[in-house]
């Protein structure tokens, strides 16, 4: 029996090969998408993600300088993504998630805390833009994507400042009532101070709450409003009364749906379990430090661009990070049935 795969959240295998779907059709396109993939393994030590810790904590000095990495977080079902940057010996991380849930963020600063050096430096954010309870996987994929095609994001983000009236969460509530000392370097970023500083709009492309977008813009001085106006439907309430609702995460997660079933039905068994157990990152973080090696790794620095030529033309991108997806495979829901079998039903 099939699951539902309009309705099902993703599990940490399932992301796997969504995102190399993903990756496949942004290839494609002339873009270049790359993005690990953890769990908090619940009760368990979630050991691939502290392996990750400590293997950028040992070596971030062996690093190119402004390397950038992202990461998505399965903390029980719900996800949130990362971006690390590793630049002058040090390790940030901007943590970040789409709703109004704060376990899965405190668990990766508590991690990381006690995984890494004093001078990392930990932004965590709660954008709080989702309402229904199926899209959290693909807002934090897209959110991930979008991470990533922002241009020192990390310094941006350590020189601004909170408006004094600003969007208060549970993360944010969590970080102003908890008085332990560790936690007073963990810096809140809030909704609005997203929403305010130039190009950092297109986090909320996928809003499914209303938001003040007045002069928002998406970068290349697109407006925000823009692209809600593009997918707005009126939705119907319970009470008769009407809205408008941005429809555009439907519109991509039915898209990407559609993308990993061809994916997935064109590649062999062997091959979707090596995309589902090659996910720790390991020969990436050690290809990375190594000078010969580094060379055939494309990866994104802070105010950099490369250009590839095609065959018809130059494609102008950002290359990020050559990904080998995280933990081994989890435990099966079912039993008597292979991972596999399973992440391979979810797509049929």
């Amino acid at each position: 029996m099939f699951r539902d795969i309009t309705d099902a959240k993703l599990t940490k295998n399932e992301m796997a090969i969504t995102i190399e779907a993903h990756k496949k059709h942004l290839i494609e396109k002339g873009v270049i998408f790359n993005c690990l993939v953890f769990d908090s393994m619940g009760w368990e030590q979630p050991t691939e993600f502290i392996d990750f810790l400590t293997t950028l904590e040992n070596n971030k000095k062996n690093y190119p300088d402004n390397t950038r990495i992202q990461y998505v977080f399965l903390n029980k079902d719900h996800w949130t993504t990362a971006d690390v940057l590793v630049a002058n010996n040090k390790v940030s991380f901007f943590l970040i998630g789409v709703s109004n849930i704060s376990t899965g963020l405190v668990k990766q600063i508590d991690l990381i805390q006690r995984n890494s050096s004093e001078d990392t430096g930990i932004m965590v954010s709660s954008l709080d833009i989702q309402k229904d309870g199926k899209s959290c996987a693909y807002l934090v994929l897209r959110l991930a994507k979008t991470l990533s095609e922002i241009p020192d994001l990390h310094q941006e983000l350590m020189k601004a400042k909170n408006p004094v009236c600003h969007h208060m969460t549970r993360i944010s509530e969590f970080l102003l009532l908890n008085n332990e000392e560790h936690l007073k370097s963990v810096k809140y970023i809030s909704r609005d101070l997203l929403l305010q500083l130039d190009g950092f709009g297109s986090l909320f492309k996928n809003s499914q709450v209303s938001l003040n977008t007045k002069n928002v813009t998406c970068g290349k001085d697109k407006l925000l409003d823009l692209t809600f106006k593009r997918y707005q439907i009126e939705h119907k309430k319970d009470d008769d009364s009407t809205s408008m609702r941005n429809t555009r995460i439907d519109v991509k997660r039915n898209k990407m749906i559609e993308n990993t079933q061809a994916f997935v039905s064109s590649i062999s068994e062997a091959e979707c379990l090596e995309i589902i157990n090659n996910q720790d990152g390991k020969k990436f973080l050690s290809d990375l430090k190594n000078k010969k090696m580094r060379q055939k790794i494309k990866t994104v620095e802070e105010k950099s661009t490369v250009v590839t030529a095609s065959s018809k033309n130059s494609i102008r991108m950002r290359f990020y990070q050559k990904t080998l997806f995280g933990p081994k495979v989890e435990p099966s829901v079912q039993p008597d049935k292979p991972a596999y079998t399973i992440v391979r039903s979810y797509f049929k």
